[in-house]
This record gives C-alpha cells, sequence and structure tokens, in this order.
C-alpha cells in the first residue's frame, strides 16, 4: 500500500469502522433470519420424514396381510368348528380368526385408527366403501402424481392447528382388481393410497425451544464484533496522530537520506577527482625523478655514478608499480576499471606468461608446467593484458609460497559454442598453504593469509583482490582449495568471444610422414614433443643421450635415410647437444639435416654464441606447438639454403621523423626540463609556455609543427586552452599532445573529443615521445627506411661516433676497446641473469650499465639493444625479453670478434 494510500485510509479510519460495524451487524441480522428460515425448513422435514415412516408402516401391514389373505384376529366370542375354514385354535387354547382384506379395511376404518399425533387412511379414487372416498386434497395429490408430480406432502393451517399432509401412493395389481371388480382401475395405475394428517404443534415447539439457542449465540457473536471493531476504531484514533508524526519523520528521514545520497554522489565525484588528482600529484615529482635519472644516466661516464642513479631509477619505477596497483584498486571500487576487446593468441599469451615466469622457478628449483587442453580455441577476443595480469600474480604468488615441487598452469575448455568459449583456469602449486579459515581473507584487499608472510614474502595482498575483480569482469568467478602443508589450488573461470583464427606465416610443406629424431632426456619435455609431432604426422625417433643419437645417426647412414629435421637438446646425461652436433658432422662425416637446439634459459646464451657450430635454430623450452610447427615448416623448407644469419635483421628503430619546431605548454619546472631535454636530443626545436594562456600568446606570434599540452595548469588549464586553439580556423590543424598524469576512467576519450590529437602519460619516455611524434608528423611505413638503410646507420662499431666522444684520440679509443672487451661479458652475463630470472629491477640495471659502455665504445646496436631491455624492464613488461636477448647475444658474439681481431 503507497504511501498516499495510507494516509487516505487513516484519514477516514473512524468512518470506515462506523461502516464495518454496520456491516457486521447486518451479517449477523441475516445469519439469524437464515437460521430461523433453515431451522422451519429441518421441521417441515423432519415431520415430513415421521409422516413418511408411518404410511410405510401401515402399507407394509395391508401388503403383507394381501399376500397371507388376511389377517388373524383374536376371536372370544366363538367356539371352535372344524368346519369352519377361517377359524384357527393355538396350543394354548386361543382362538383366531382370519379376516379378508375387506373385511379388515371395514374394521379399521370402523374403529377410526386415529392415534394422538397422527392419522391414516386408505383412500382411492373408486372407493369400494364411502370412508375411503378421498377429500380435495387427497385427489389432487392423486391426480397430480399422476401426472408426474414429485411432491406428495404440503402444510396445512386451521383453526385446530397446523398439520402436515402426506400422501403414500399405491400402484394398483391384479390382487387389487379381485376386490374392485368392475372398475376403471388399471394394473400399474395410481388409483389411491395412504393418506396421512400429521400434527406440526409438537415440532413447532421443539422447533421454538431450538431458536432460543440460537438468539443468544448470534447475540453473543454480535457484541464480541462490536467490541472488537470499537477497540480496533479506538486504537486507530490513537494511530492516526502517532501515524502522522511517523510520516513527519519519515519525510524528514527521506529528505536526508536524499541529502545524503547527493553528498555521497558528490564525495565519489570527489574521490575519482582526488584520484586523479593524487596519479598527477605523485606522477609529477616521479616524472623528475626518473626523467632527470634517465637523462643523468644517457650523460653519466662513471660506474659507480652510474649504479647509484640506477638503484634511485629502480626504486622510482618499483614506486610506480606500486602506484598503479593502487589505482588499479581504486577504479576497481568506483567501478571504472574496464577491459579491452582485442583479439589475441591464448597459446601465445600463456606461453609468454610461462616464459616469463620460468626464470624465477628455476631459481628455487621449481619445475614450472604448463598444461592447455588441446580442444582451446587459439583466437579469442577480450583484454590480453588483463588476462596477463591475472595468471602473473597467481604464479608469481605460487612461486614465492613454494620451496619444493612444482607449480601447474592448466587452462581446460569449459564451455564452447559458435559465438563464445568458456575457460577453466588453475594454477596448482606443492607449497605452504594455506588455513582454512584464511580461504575467504585472502580476496580482500590487502589481506594476506597471515601476517607473518608479509614480512617474509613480501606484498600488498592486492594481487588477489585486483584479480578476482577482473575475474568477475570476465564473466567468471575465482576459488581457491588449499589446505596448509598440502599447497594451494587457485581457479579462475572466464568467458571470452572467440573469433576465426588467423592463419599461421608458415610455409607449405607437409609434415606428415617426416622423419623427425628428438635427442631429449627430460621425460615430460620428451613427451610433449613426441605428442605433437604425432599431432602433426610425423614419423618420430626419439633417443635420451647424445651416445645413443650418434649410434643411431650411423645405423641410419647404413641401413635407412637420415632423419629430416633433428630436435636436439642443449644439455644432455653424457654431453653437451653442441658436442653431440660436432660429433656428428666431424667424427661421422656426415652433413647433418636441420638441426633445431631446444634450449633453456640457463643455456641460452651458450647456445646462441656458438651459432658458427652450424645449428639452423633454436627453441626456448618449454616448446609450445605452435612454435615448433613454424620453425619445422621453416628449415624443412630451406634444406637447400643457408639460414640468413641473424645479425642482419638488427633491431628495428623508431621511425625517422624530420626535425620539428615543438611548443612544450607545462607548468612544472621539472618537467619542462625533462621534456624538453629529451625533445632537444632528439633534434626537435622546443618553445616552452607556463601555461595555456601564455601558449596562446606564443601562437599568435610563432607557428609550431607540434604542441605538447599538460592538461591541469594555472590561469589556463590544457582542455580550456585546446578549446581556444580550436577555435582558431589557422590553428584548427595544428596537432596538439595531452600530456598528463590522468590515469582515470575515460581521460583519453575526453582529452581526444576536447579536440586533441593523441595522448602521452606521464612520466614520459624518450621512446613514447619519439613514438607519438613519428604518428603525428605523419611518418608512414612507406617512408621509414628500409632495413637496409637501418643497418647503414645504426652500424655495430661506429669508431668515428666513439673518436669524436674521445675528442679524436685513438689511443683513448683502443685503451677503452681493450678495457671492454674484458669487463663486458661479465656485463653481458647480468643481463643474461636477469633476463633468466625475469627480474626487472635488476635487468634494468644491468642492462643500463651495459648500454652506456656500449654506447661510449660507439657499439650502436649492442647499445640499442640494451636501450630496449632497459624501457621494458622500466614499463615492468618483459614479454619481449627474451628474443630480444637472443639477438643482444648474437650482436655481442660480432662485436666481441671484431674487438678481438682490432685488439690483436
Amino acid at each position: 500500500m503507497s504511501d498516499r494510500r495510507i494516509i487516505h485510509f487513516l484519514k477516514h479510519s473512524i468512518g470506515y469502522a462506523g461502516l464495518l460495524m454496520l456491516m457486521w451487524s447486518a451479517a449477523i441480522l441475516t445469519s439469524l433470519f437464515w437460521n430461523f428460515d433453515q431451522q422451519d425448513r429441518e421441521t417441515i422435514e423432519s415431520a415430513r420424514i415421521a409422516a413418511e415412516m408411518a404410511a410405510r408402516h401401515e402399507k407394509h401391514v395391508r401388503d403383507w396381510n394381501t399376500e397371507v389373505g388376511g389377517i388373524y384376529v383374536l376371536s372370544e366370542d366363538e367356539e371352535f368348528s372344524p368346519e369352519d375354514e377361517n377359524l384357527v385354535q393355538t396350543e394354548s387354547g386361543l382362538l383366531l380368526r382370519r379376516l379378508s382384506g375387506g373385511e379388515m379395511s371395514r374394521r379399521i376404518h370402523e374403529t377410526d385408527h386415529v392415534l394422538d399425533e397422527f392419522s391414516v387412511r386408505n383412500v382411492a379414487l373408486d372407493p369400494l366403501l364411502p370412508e375411503n372416498t378421498p377429500d380435495e386434497w387427497e385427489r389432487e395429490a392423486i391426480l397430480s402424481l399422476r401426472s408426474g408430480s414429485q411432491d406428495c406432502y404440503s402444510v396445512v393451517h386451521a383453526e385446530s392447528g397446523s398439520h402436515l399432509r402426506y400422501f403414500l401412493p399405491a400402484m394398483t395389481t391384479d390382487a387389487c382388481l379381485s376386490c374392485h371388480q368392475g372398475s376403471s382401475y388399471q394394473v400399474g395405475q395410481y388409483a389411491g393410497g395412504l393418506s396421512v394428517s400429521l400434527d406440526l404443534d409438537p415440532f413447532l415447539a421443539a422447533s421454538r425451544e431450538h431458536r432460543a439457542d440460537i438468539f443468544p449465540i448470534h447475540l453473543l457473536l454480535w457484541s464480541v464484533g462490536m467490541l472488537g471493531m470499537g477497540i480496533w476504531a479506538h486504537f486507530l484514533r490513537r494511530s492516526r496522530a502517532f501515524r502522522k508524526i511517523t510520516q513527519d519523520q519519515l519525510k524528514q528521514s527521506n529528505q536526508r537520506l536524499s541529502i545524503a545520497l547527493k553528498d555521497a554522489e558528490e564525495a565519489t565525484q570527489i574521490k575519482s577527482e582526488f584520484l586523479a588528482n593524487m596519479s598527477h600529484e605523485i606522477r609529477t615529482p616521479m616524472n623528475g625523478i626518473i626523467g632527470m635519472t634517465e637523462l643523468a644516466l644517457g650523460s653519466n661516464r662513471d660506474a659507480e655514478v652510474g649504479d647509484y642513479l640506477s638503484t634511485i631509477q629502480g626504486s622510482a619505477d618499483h614506486l610506480l608499480a606500486l602506484l598503479n596497483d593502487i589505482l588499479d584498486l581504486s577504479k576497481v571500487e568506483a567501478g571504472q576499471l574496464t577491459l579491452e576487446e582485442t583479439e589475441f593468441d591464448l597459446e601465445e599469451t600463456l606461453d609468454r606468461i610461462s616464459n616469463i615466469m620460468w626464470g624465477k622457478a628455476r631459481e628455487k628449483d621449481l619445475e614450472l608446467i604448463l598444461n592447455l587442453d588441446p580442444k582451446l580455441p587459439r583466437q579469442l577476443v577480450g583484454d590480453p593484458h588483463r588476462v596477463q595480469q591475472i595468471f602473473l600474480n597467481l604464479v608469481g604468488n605460487a612461486i614465492k609460497f613454494t620451496d619444493k615441487g612444482e607449480v601447474l598452469i592448466q587452462v581446460k575448455l569449459a564451455s564452447d559454442d559458435d559465438q563464445k568459449a568458456g575457460l577453466h583456469c588453475s594454477v596448482i602449486d606443492t607449497g605452504i598453504g594455506i588455513p582454512r579459515q584464511k580461504l575467504e581473507t585472502i580476496f580482500q584487499a590487502f589481506s594476506q593469509a597471515d601476517n607473518s608472510t608479509t614480512r617474509k614474502y613480501g606484498g600488498t595482498g592486492l594481487g588477489l583482490a585486483i584479480s578476482k575483480d577482473l575475474v568477475e569482469k570476465m564473466g567468471g568467478v575465482m576459488w581457491v582449495e588449499s589446505a596448509v602443508g598440502s599447497g594451494s589450488s587457485f581457479h579462475f573461470t572466464a568467458v571470452l568471444r572467440k573469433t576465426v583464427a588467423k592463419p599461421t606465416e608458415i610455409g607449405e610443406v607437409d609434415l606428415r610422414g617426416k622423419r623427425i629424431m628428438v635427442v631429449e632426456n627430460e621425460a615430460r619435455s620428451h613427451d610433449d614433443l613426441r605428442s605433437m609431432l604425432n599431432e602433426f604426422g610425423c614419423e618420430t625417433i626419439c633417443v635420451g643421450t647424445g651416445g645413443a643419437a650418434l649410434n643411431r645417426m650411423e645405423a641410419m647412414g647404413k641401413e635407412d635415410p637420415p632423419p629430416d629435421v633433428i630436435l636436439l637438446s642443449a644439455q644432455l646425461p653424457d654431453m653437451r647437444g653442441l658436442d653431440v652436433l660436432q660429433a656428428i658432422r666431424l667424427n661421422l662425416g656426415q652433413v647433418p639435416p636441420p638441426v633445431i637446439m631446444l634450449a633453456t634459459l640457463d643455456n641460452l646464451g651458450t647456445v646462441v654464441r656458438n651459432r658458427r657450430m652450424g645449428w639452423s635454430a633454436h627453441l626456448t623450452k618449454p616448446v609450445r606447438s605452435i612454435q615448433l610447427h613454424s620453425a619445422l615448416d621453416r628449415e624443412l623448407s630451406r634444406v637447400e639454403k643457408k639460414r640468413r644469419d641473424d645479425g642482419s635483421t638488427g633491431l628495428e628503430q623508431a621511425s625517422m621523423t624530420r626535425n620539428l619546431e615543438i611548443l612544450l605548454v607545462e607548468d612544472n619546472p621539472v618537467n619542462q626540463k625533462v621534456a624538453a631535454t629529451m625533445l632537444k636530443k632528439a633534434g626537435h626545436r622546443v618553445r616552452i609556455a607556463e601555461n595555456g594562456q601564455v601558449a596562446l600568446d606564443i601562437l599568435e606570434k610563432w607557428l609550431p609543427d607540434l604542441i605538447f599540452m599538460d592538461i591541469q595548469m594555472p590561469v589556463m588549464d590544457g582542455l580550456e586552452a585546446t578549446a581556444a586553439i580550436r577555435r582558431n580556423p589557422a590553428w584548427e590543424e595544428l596537432p596538439i599532445i595531452a600530456m598528463t598524469a590522468h590515469a582515470m576512467k575515460g581521460d583519453r576519450e575526453r582529452f581526444l573529443k576536447a579536440g586533441m590529437n593523441d595522448y602521452v602519460s606521464k612520466p614520459i619516455r624518450i621512446e613514447e615521445v619519439r613514438n607519438v611524434i613519428v604518428r603525428q608528423d605523419g611518418a608512414s611505413q612507406e617512408d621509414s627506411p628500409t632495413e637496409f638503410q637501418k643497418e647503414n646507420k645504426v652500424q655495430i662499431l661506429n669508431e668515428d661516433l666513439a673518436l669524436e666522444r674521445l675528442a679524436g684520440d685513438r689511443e683513448m679509443l683502443a685503451m677503452l676497446q681493450e678495457m671492454i672487451l674484458q669487463e663486458a661479458p661479465a656485463m653481458v652475463q647480468a643481463v643474461q641473469e636477469a633476463v633468466s630470472d625475469q627480474d626487472a629491477t635488476a635487468l634494468r640495471l644491468a642492462a643500463h650499465s651495459l648500454k652506456g659502455s656500449m654506447a661510449q665504445l660507439g657499439a650502436e646496436r649492442v647499445a640499442d639493444l640494451c636501450y630496449r631491455l632497459e624501457q621494458m624492464a622500466a614499463d615492468d613488461n618483459l614479454g619481449d625479453s627474451i628474443p630480444t636477448l637472443e639477438v643482444l647475444l648474437i650482436e655481442w658474439m660480432v662485436l666481441q670478434e671484431m674487438l678481438s681481431s682490432k685488439v690483436g
């Protein structure tokens, strides 16, 4: 019932009570009169039943008399005579005379059989005796019964009292016609019957006594009802005032709630703005710290100072990562965390996760296993970055809390249809486990199973809370199964849209029937390779040691053809894989088929440095199906060709652009210096404006090629300045790049909607600045330098550049080359170990240190590769660190040979 209807009801409650009382009185009176009427009906019905019973009793007596031929009565005035057939004497001496039916009827009527309460008469339409002549009521009853009527009684009121007249019809039989000869009777016809007259006064007296009981009961019910409604009306009167007071209080409470809701909404908006402002305020000094440290590292030549600066930069990057986690959590709480919808390769994403975490697992001597359902679709639509974030968090925790055993990454296909695929993902470890009472709290922010784990293992407890929310946004759920000492199993489901699988970039070689030799001793790797090759339709030859491989190759040369491809593990129980390859080439005198080396991150450097030994390709374990298929296809298609030198690929540099006139609109002095220095080092000319108004004044006199526009500034902010620029037709095509620390949902869209062309987040990175300039300066793929041009521009060893930095001192250059030849291998080893451990902080320090030495020497390619690894570590995104490291090792090997030849 609505509030308005309640108020209306209370206003008219007294009238409603009176109406109810009136209705109750009418109901009691109706019930009373209905009971009286029902009592009358029951009285008449009782009298009718009594009359019917008397008539039927009389009829049975008469019928019996008729059937036996008469009735015997006492005869005291006569003497027994054997000649008289109607006279009978019993053993006791009683004398009985049998009366005929007619005589019996006469005697009955002569005695005028009348009882105290009712009388019974035998009547007929054509009676034998006058006494049997029916009266008017009886005649009508007989005639109505002949016509089919069912009613044969009625109530007659007279001065002598009320009587119930009842007629029991008698159907004419053959026995009747024996007495009524010559009458108009017909067999099967109603011609008469028994007429009963019953006195109703005793019945009516009993009814009146019952009515005396009914009336008090109804009076009592009426009184109780009226009393109850009176009490109800009384309380309604009292509640009316109370209800009015309550209604006023409710109205005031609603008003207060409305105000509170408005305040809460404003508080939420303020919180979002606060988060954005805090992001900006924290990132602004961090931008200065990171940017200036990066610039200092680029110009520093002192190794010790470089270490200090690298430590500062690593700490700042760690603080920035923590800030990103907190902002992610804030977005979750504000409902502003959104997921991208892009196509991605599920197996490639999971393989990248496995590669990233393999080093950490290896460091603790744990086995990291990736088990994928073969039915999983390859191409899905979702947010691969967030999928990777969830897995990295779960796998990182599993490795952190596991001292021995294994960590299993398992993905199964839970549901599948034409549009979507449901995934059941699990990360299972053999670690310390989680107490049962802590299983629910671990998904809460800043919570861990035990506070002591924070001190022992580190971490803020944000990862699982963020991961759980990400899973729920993907349409899934996350749960954990664990017991102390038995390890933990983290599970989550996700529903992702399917897309048409993109064809893999492979040749047209049919792998079916190809003979592949697998030289591998690790059981799991051995079984996985055999299973994948069988799926490709290959004929597989598996051995577990180098000696067995050599014996098998020797036998093949004599008995059957050699394999088409050899998959050779870099480390075998009896010898190295490279030694096996060398023995095949030298001892057996054979030219081996394409050899694909199977390396781990631990021995990857050794494999790559020995590229000259003639292996064709290498794969990093654990090997994935698509990688193996591509490698086999590529190598089989090049059996008769020499594999292209890996050093010719080089490292793809950012597209070259022309030198630009750039207006930097930034109010923070530190950020001004950082951004301006970066842009100037890239060859651009920069002018600085402190706010949007100053920028407009500068544009009146000077038109730049590009504007970098901060958002939050005094006097006039970036959005207002952009709007003013776009209103001027002369400036409407001028590219404007948003440069801000804002990181909340919708910021990018808001900036672009305001008229800006692109977006760079703070702390700004040199690579990001270069990329955005390339995009806005219109440098297309067709205009970018070719690989050959880039190789000529970026040299393996640019001595002219080194001499320029050393003021032309060739003796100093020779000393530098000799010193680097001695010290650089340790630096390269440090980079390799950092990549193997997937340690972003260590990689940043090692890559930066090596980059400084290589840049000073003029080793541009190695320096650029170090710079790329350094940026990956700074962004905490090491997904491409392994292939970049592989290229770095190759470039270093070439550079090392060049330096060795020069030093002599």
